[in-house]
């Protein structure tokens, strides 16, 4: 039997002796305060003090392996959505992710997988509760007092009835306590992310005046949900009195007639007690069971968004040595509008290659293609040959890697974030690396060298000492082609030049892709390519290849037009 299940039947055994010892102490503990009443032999009431003992002993262990069980489970449920989401997340990055989405995405990793887990937990333990305690205490009175074991009964089914109201009256609140929740998350995301120019223009009065409002909505929702579940708490508490009263009634009817003894009369009185108290509590049970099913369909609408490039179900075998990177007739969009069509350009290992074009003119999502982050529209991409949408990620990173142009520092030591390129790189490596840079002298300064602890809480990194360090990782790498956007996006323009210079000796031997706004025309580059009007084409000023082994490439006759 696999763990979940067994921790399920635990939780569900447990939860029964649990029930039923609840059940069991009250009933005994009526019997024999009633008994006592009347004055009998102490041993006459050693068995009832023995089962008061017995039932207080089994109640606590039981109701701690229950909670021990049902709350394993929740928290492997919560584990396996929370990977489960990444995972369906994970290959929508870039650009896949609606606008806003941010929020969503926080509010579901938070607040809906947790709906979810709890949700579960807690409706699973009221049932248990519920359904175990009903049959023992109708068992009592079956055998104790038949007519009061309909009226139990009914007081049950009332107040299920009065909890299934509740919740179908919170579901509308708990719908709008999710999306004004996301919308909250994402509100409080951007306000944090643009926090510099909104006190610049001064507008962080209006921003937190937003997120009050925003938080005040947030609120009312969930003041409704509550209302629900408290309205749904007091019908079944009423409904619970009124056949708890209807019992008392009929049973007192039947001492008076001498059909039931006055301490079998405290037993049934009692065990239906504690069964229709348990009843009375469904409510919020059903509440958060509705809000988990809310939350439950907000993951899978994250989890059915458009995926702009799978992963292959059969992968290809990787490439067994360095080839070139070739685009034929490629056709790219992005946002239901194309912008590239014709796209034919053949990256040799060895090759140092330059891209320029204007904003939004599509140089970023070709990258993003050549990496198979997203589909083309048409055509072909190809690595050594074979297809990069055929090849599996961990395999295309082996060969192919790409620096975006605001590229991460994680939280952890610098020569943590440069081997995150090559875990078995040595120092001297690492050192190297980042003369080729240009951190040489940024690296003297810090504190502890390459053991000074950078991302956040640490050691603060400007915009262009994190560019170069992305640099550094990629010539750190063992990829044959390197695509690099915007590689001095941050670098002061005095060194743009020296540090392209530099990068493109450092590459010796690999095929590199340099994409930029704009290039200097001293850079030696074996071919300048253009993008103008949904067009790629040779640009003149192509130098010789500074790249070792690389032969002049005339991509006139490739590049589409």
């Amino acid at each position: 039997m696999s763990a979940p299940r067994r921790d399920v039947l635990q939780a569900v055994l447990a939860g029964t002796v649990s029930a039923w010892s609840s059940v069991g102490l009250l009933a005994t503990s009526g019997w024999l305060i009633t008994r006592a009443a009347e004055r009998p032999p102490v041993l006459a009431l050693a068995v009832a003090i023995g089962a008061v003992q017995a039932c207080s002993l089994f109640r606590g262990v039981s109701r701690y392996a229950e909670r021990l069980g049902i709350h394993r489970c929740a928290l492997q449920r919560l584990s396996a959505s929370r990977l489960a989401l990444f995972d369906a997340l994970e290959p929508r990055v870039p650009g896949a992710l609606y606008p806003g989405a941010g929020g969503a995405v926080l509010s579901a990793f938070l607040s809906d997988a947790e709906a979810v887990s709890e949700g579960w937990a807690r409706w699973s333990i009221a049932a248990v509760e519920v359904v175990a305690g009903l049959a023992l205490a109708l068992a009592a009175c079956l055998l104790a007092a038949p007519t009061t074991a309909p009226l139990l009964l009914g007081g049950v089914l009332s107040a299920v009835l009065a909890a299934l109201v509740a919740e179908a009256l919170a579901g509308r609140a708990a719908t709008s306590l999710a999306s004004e929740r996301a919308v909250l998350a994402a509100t409080v995301l951007e306000a944090a992310a643009g926090g510099a120019e909104l006190l610049v223009y001064g507008s962080g009065e209006r921003v937190a005046q937003r997120l009050a409002a925003q938080e005040a909505r947030v609120r009312a929702a969930a003041l409704r949900r509550a209302a629900a579940s408290g309205a749904g708490r007091l019908l079944g508490a009423a409904a619970a009195g009124t056949a708890l009263a209807a019992i008392l009634w009929v049973g007192t009817a039947a001492v008076r007639g001498h059909g039931l003894s006055g301490p079998g009369f405290a037993a049934v009185t009692f065990s239906c007690m504690a069964v229709l108290d348990a009843a009375s509590g469904l409510s919020p049970a059903l509440v958060a069971r509705r809000l988990a099913g809310v939350a439950s369909g907000r993951l899978v609408a994250l989890g059915e968004l458009a995926v702009p490039a799978r992963e292959p179900a059969e992968p290809a075998a990787a490439p067994t040595r360095p080839g070139a990177l070739v685009c034929a007739d490629v056709a790219i969009g992005a946002g239901g509008r194309t912008l590239l069509e014709q796209v034919n350009l053949s990256l040799e290992v060895g090759a140092c290659i330059g891209l320029t074009g204007p904003s939004g003119s599509g140089k970023t999502t070709l990258l993003h293609v050549a990496l198979h982050l997203r589909e083309a529209e048409a055509g072909s991409v190809t690595l050594s040959g074979t297809p990069v949408a055929e090849l599996a990620r961990v395999d295309l990173a082996r060969q192919l890697v790409g620096i975006g142009e605001d590229p991460y520092i994680f939280v952890g030591t610098l020569a943590d974030n440069l081997r995150l390129a090559a875990t078995a790189a040595g120092d001297r490596e690492l050192l190297e690396a980042l003369g080729r840079v240009g951190l040489a002298s940024w690296l003297a300064g810090l504190p502890d060298g390459l053991a000074t602890a950078v991302g956040a809480g640490g050691w603060q990194v400007s915009a262009g000492e994190r560019q170069r360090l992305a640099l550094a990782r990629a010539l750190l790498s063992g990829a044959s082609v390197l695509l690099l956007d915007e590689p001095t996006a941050h670098v002061d323009p005095g060194s743009c030049e020296d540090l392209l210079g530099a990068l493109v000796v450092a590459a010796s031997g690999r095929g590199v892709l340099v994409v930029a706004h704009d290039l200097p025309p001293s850079l030696p580059l074996a071919a300048r390519l253009g993008i103008a009007n949904g067009s790629l084409a040779s640009q003149d000023g192509g130098g010789e290849s500074a790249c070792a082994g690389a032969a002049p490439m005339t991509n006139g006759d490739r590049a589409g037009s």
